[in-house]
């Protein structure tokens, strides 16, 4: 039971090693076996879909290497980061969804939400890498994404792997709505990915505007139609300012 044992602090976390012995399943079973072990780590959401080429736009270049934030931590050192490499070696992405508390978000500034969102965050890294070891240890590669060490761009492949929809804020809305955690383990463990869902949202955004009219900095756009947006990819979708 060892390999349960994680270690987050900087430089000290191990992946378990892969198993020698593969456990041969079907994508199908897998794919249950999975979602059912990730539901009862904690995710309450769990979807899954392919890295294909059409996704490389939303991987970084540069991650980090020790996988922790810069802070007040005695004899800190700047991480000097590590490369992302593509095409990136694992075929499938887990994603996990947690749902933040409502009553302390709803704070919107101060200790209370500050205390939620770092407890979160905390709580969160750890079961990705749960997820990881348990895979691992069946005999396939697999890598966490936790929060605070993170190869991707989320909200698009929880959008492929089927857990809602992009919605004019700039963030993935579920049917549970915008407050979620998105963690994520990579694989090469063979799985059925999930398809995108449709539940009307970007119909909805274009008339609804509550969160553009109570953006304190007015960063999100007022337009009734979504702009087509070219950066490295073409996509449709509401503009933010991020500089606000």
């Amino acid at each position: 039971m060892d390999r349960w044992h994680i270690n987050l602090a900087p430089g000290k976390f191990e992946p378990a090693p892969i198993s020698a012995t593969k456990v041969e399943m079907s994508p199908a079973e897998a794919t249950a076996k999975i979602k059912k072990m990730a539901r009862w780590l904690g995710a309450e959401q769990v979807g899954i879909c392919e890295v294909t080429e059409d996704m490389k736009p939303f991987f970084y270049s540069i991650g980090r290497k020790h996988g922790n934030y810069s802070g007040p931590v005695a004899n800190y050192e700047e991480d000097e980061g590590r490369e992302i490499p593509w095409p990136y070696p694992y075929k499938y992405c887990i994603v996990l969804a947690d749902k933040c508390d409502t009553d302390t978000l709803s704070a919107l500034e101060g200790p209370l939400v500050e205390a939620s969102a770092r407890v979160s965050c905390s709580i969160c890294d750890f079961l990705p890498h749960y997820l990881e070891s348990i895979i691992r240890a069946l005999g396939y590669d697999a890598k966490a994404n936790p929060f605070s060490d993170t190869d991707i761009i989320e909200a698009p492949f929880a959008v492929k792997a089927g857990l809602g929809e992009l919605g004019r804020s700039g963030l993935l809305v579920s049917p549970w709505g915008a407050q979620l955690r998105l963690l994520e383990v990579f694989t090469n463990m063979p799985l059925v990915p999930d398809m995108p869902i449709d539940f009307g949202l970007q119909e909805f955004c274009k008339v609804c505007k509550k969160c553009a009219e109570n953006c304190p900095s007015q960063a999100i756009s007022m337009d009734d139609e979504p702009s087509e947006v070219i950066t490295t990819v073409k996509s449709i979708r509401w503009l933010q300012d991020e500089k606000k």
